[in-house]
């Protein structure tokens, strides 16, 4: 039989790799949930509950804080699980998203180059080669002259 130091060491490692194989269930690499493991350490966290009064304070210390990180990560898989069967998990797939999203970017931008190019061709087909400049006076100061006929003015196109 283990010593309780070495039960609590598989534990910490039971917990690791329970991690691990749940990050690589949510990813879609396993097919199924470590329940194996996820048994295991029930198996050991129950037997220390019920053996508390056997540990030291320092065992019961580390023992506290691996049943907590264990609760703590059995809480996320539980709702990562949920979420899952829902159909409402992202999944994140690191590089190759990232490299998806500069090439959407890319694309992105030479379509908007295009358009600029497209729109600085059509003003300038419509412009022709004449030049227009106008000058506007304030309809103030122009005798006879009304803030409409001024607005009428300012938006005409002809030169």
């Amino acid at each position: 039989m283990a010593t309780i130091d070495e039960d609590l060491g598989q534990i910490e490692k039971d917990i690791r790799q329970l991690k691990i194989e749940y990050d690589q269930y949510f990813g879609g690499g396993r097919k199924r949930p470590p329940t194996d493991i996820e048994w295991r350490i029930d198996l050991l966290v129950k037997r220390y509950n019920e053996r508390s009064g056997e540990l030291k304070s320092a065992q019961r210390f580390r023992f506290n804080n691996l049943t907590q990180t264990y609760a703590k990560y059995k809480d996320i898989f539980r709702k990562k699980a949920a979420m899952k069967e829902e159909g409402r998990l992202q999944r994140h797939f690191g590089a190759a998203a990232k490299e998806i999203e500069a090439a959407r970017a890319s694309q992105h931008q030479k379509e908007e180059a295009a358009a600029a190019s497209a729109a600085r061709t059509l003003r300038a087909s419509r412009k022709g080669s004449r030049s227009c400049t106008r000058r506007f006076s304030r309809p103030s100061n122009s005798p006879g002259n009304t803030p409409e006929n001024y607005r009428a003015r300012a938006s005409t196109n002809s030169c």
